[in-house]
């Protein structure tokens, strides 16, 4: 059985260190989001800096809503690596153990 748990320990242990490197090296930090894969085998942080979005968009630009707020256009990604690597193992075993293999698709 899989152990939710876990799992929610380690993305908020990850989050929380994360958080801590990214609010030393940007004082203009405005925005974080955990991020994962939707196969479910990369978790990770992205966020995004307000000297960044103003680089991107002018706060009178009919865009800048949507540099704002769309994690693709943001600057900081970060994979967290260990966790990500767990999933994955976790969810190939899950494939390689499910009796109909057009059930799951990695």
């Amino acid at each position: 059985m899989f152990d939710y748990e876990k799992l929610e320990a380690a993305i908020v242990l990850a989050m929380e260190q994360a958080l801590k490197t990214y609010r030393a090296m940007y004082a203009d930090l405005y925005i974080v989001s955990l991020d994962c894969s939707s196969d479910l085998w990369s978790i990770g942080l992205v966020a995004n800096t307000k000297a960044y979005l103003a680089e991107q968009a002018d706060r009178n630009a009919e865009d800048y809503w949507y540099y704002k707020y769309c994690e693709e256009e943001w600057c900081i990604f970060e994979t967290f690596d260990k966790l990500s690597a767990e999933m994955y193992q976790y969810m190939k075993k899950l494939h390689d153990t499910t009796d109909d293999p057009e059930r799951f698709e990695p």
